[in-house]
């Protein structure tokens, strides 16, 4: 007589509970059930881009000294080591939050150009919105991290 186990998943929510249930051991004198149950996490599917927006989202809110590779991989619902396969290190996750941050800051301001605005009014233009993102950033984006020495003045 060959009995095999039996493997039942059931669902909660992003958390799945896998049972082994063996069957009624026909040797022993109690013929008692034995089972063991194991959690994993559902393993999901995330890219670079969705975990770069969430620490994009993370350091918007806390500055960039909020933002760690544990509280990203929570935020985002993902293990630690998933992470990790798209950022080596919290430094290569760092810089690329700040280069989505700047890419975005600058795309918004400098990339579209208006042909019924004169050169130089499009240069001051460019000369206030640079002050206005570096000042957002440095307000924003360094809490905690104590942030570059402020810019000489030109004046």
């Amino acid at each position: 007589l060959e009995l095999k186990p039996k493997c039942i998943v059931r669902a909660h929510g992003r958390r799945y509970t896998l049972e082994m249930q063996t069957p009624i051991c026909l040797t022993s004198k109690h013929r008692t059930r034995t089972s063991g149950r194991l959690n994993v996490m559902a393993q999901s599917i995330i890219s670079k881009e969705e975990l770069l927006e969430n620490a994009y989202e993370i350091a918007e809110e806390g500055g960039i000294s909020a933002l760690s590779i544990r509280g990203l991989a929570t935020k985002s619902g993902v293990s630690v080591g998933t992470v990790y396969r798209f950022f080596a290190a919290k430094d290569e996750l760092t810089i690329a939050t700040i280069e989505l941050y700047f890419a975005r800051a600058f795309y918004k301001e400098f990339c579209h150009l208006d042909t019924h605005t004169a050169f130089v009014d499009y240069c001051e233009k460019m000369d206030v919105s640079m002050h206005q993102v570096f000042n957002h950033f440095r307000k924003y984006w360094l809490t905690g991290a104590g942030g570059p020495p402020s810019p000489p003045s030109l004046l």
